[in-house]
């Protein structure tokens, strides 16, 4: 892909209502498949968990908490309104 199609997939991409972290992420790694990276972690590779932590041990900010579930909420709200739209203009 040129960098003329990588704006294109790009542009696509925010037209579909994606974040431009999205955009930023396939940018990202569609630069690394073209350097060459394979994009698989070999077995070799993987290191078994030792420990991890239990619930208890976890910090939670219920504030942010609310937060992030309010922004999920809307953002699902919000493509489920764009996709009636577009169905009722087709």
């Amino acid at each position: 892909m040129s960098e003329e199609g990588l704006r294109a997939g790009g542009a696509k991409m925010r037209e579909a209502g994606l974040a431009e972290e999205a955009v930023a992420y396939f940018r990202h790694y569609y630069e690394q498949l073209v350097a060459g990276d394979e994009g698989v972690v070999w077995e070799s590779e993987i290191e078994p968990v030792e420990e991890l932590p239990t619930i208890g041990d976890l910090e939670v900010d219920v504030a942010a908490g609310r937060d992030a579930l309010g922004r999920l909420s809307w953002e699902r709200a919000a493509r489920g309104t764009r996709a009636v739209l577009a169905e009722a203009a087709s």
